[in-house]
């Protein structure tokens, strides 16, 4: 299944976003998840079901001054 991570097109087999974010390379320590410009609570990862072409967008915590 392809789907794009962070506007990258990846070809994945993970049925879930906790499969595929468990997948990927360079994750930061601190992130949330939107799929479709939905965020999605880190609890329901493993139940939130990855369709073909769905967007999903890794948001990075900073901080700033």
């Amino acid at each position: 299944m392809i789907v794009f991570v962070n506007d990258e097109k990846v070809e994945t087999s993970a049925s879930s976003l906790e499969e595929l974010l468990s997948g990927l390379q360079g994750l930061p320590e601190y992130y949330s998840v939107a799929v479709n410009d939905e965020i999605v609570p880190r609890g329901t990862y493993a139940s939130c079901v990855l369709k073909e072409n769905d967007r999903i967008t890794v948001f990075a915590f900073m901080q700033g001054g």
